[in-house]
């Protein structure tokens, strides 16, 4: 029933459930629920054909639905829209119809279906990058370059983005929309979650004044808190600068304490806008890491 997929048996919860299924002995007695562990596992591998030769063996089991799911979910490419609108219909405000209506979405911005795109948009969750750069290119054929600047808000993120917002973000830097400030400023926002290789990427992409290598990346890796205690960074280019807080970073993880010895050491050389970040990141770093002094290091 529709409430109980409403309420019980979420996107979380759905291992967990098959899970159960698989370790129970019960399992062993009920075919229908050793065709729904089989289901799963088949769409895990991505086996249209299996799943579509178990699907009407569990049509009156309670994790139906979600057969249909998976079977849509493996197809969305090429799914009947009809077949697919039913669903959705059938469906929603569960976990499997939020789902399924966002990847729906996204298989017509694949398609540059836009009128397919424009008929479900905007689906009930929210939330997810890829989703909104693709509305960004369903605004901006519309609109036209308008509409660009709405994917300038995702841009501020430590997390990797979709492939399909790269574009975007390309426009967006070429037209220096994106400023060379907030391009760094997406850098250290990825170094603070140690997403590295987007640091490493936004880094090596920037212009030359500020532009930093894999191979002086590398050096810090070796020994982070020795390079920070060297101090032999271009302490007066961009460049320098940004492979020093990316030293102070990655030892402040490892040591804060230590990290802030040889800190205290350099930072008199940085402007006043990287000295106050490292001194907030390295006290940040302290607090988490339960350093009694770590309130005084933010100065």
């Amino acid at each position: 029933p529709h409430s109980l997929l409403s309420r019980r048996i979420g996107p979380t919860l759905i291992a967990l459930v098959v899970g159960a299924l698989t370790l129970s002995p019960v399992c062993a007695q009920n075919p229908a629920d050793a065709d729904i562990v089989a289901a799963k596992a088949a769409f895990d591998k991505g086996d249209a054909a299996k799943l579509a030769a178990i699907a009407p063996r569990v049509q009156n089991h309670v994790l139906a639905p979600y057969v249909t799911f998976w079977q849509l979910e493996l197809g969305i490419d090429t799914a009947d829209a009809a077949t697919v609108q039913v669903f959705l219909r059938r469906w929603a405000g569960t976990p499997i119809g939020d789902r399924l209506a966002v990847d729906w979405l996204k298989s017509r911005a694949r398609a540059a279906d836009w009128a397919g795109f424009a008929a479900d948009y905007p689906p009930r969750s929210a939330g997810d990058t890829e989703l909104a750069c693709d509305a960004v290119l369903f605004r901006r054929q519309r609109d036209g370059d308008t509409a660009l600047a709405d994917a300038k808000p995702l841009w501020f993120t430590g997390q990797s983005t979709p492939d399909v917002c790269e574009p975007l973000f390309a426009e967006l830097i070429a037209k220096k929309a994106i400023t060379e400030d907030e391009r760094i400023e997406r850098l250290r926002l990825a170094n603070e979650v140690g997403n590295l290789r987007p640091v490493r990427a936004l880094a090596e992409a920037l212009p030359a004044p500020a532009r930093v290598k894999a191979a002086d990346f590398a050096g810090v890796d070796r020994d982070p808190q020795r390079a920070l205690a060297r101090g032999q960074f271009h302490w007066k280019s961009r460049s320098g600068q940004i492979l020093a807080l990316y030293a102070l970073e990655r030892a402040g993880r490892k040591d804060a304490a230590d990290a802030r010895a040889a800190w205290v050491k350099w930072r008199g050389r940085l402007p006043a806008e990287a000295r106050g970040y490292g001194n907030a990141r390295i006290a940040y770093l302290a607090a988490r890491q339960l350093d009694p002094d770590a309130d005084a290091w933010y100065r």
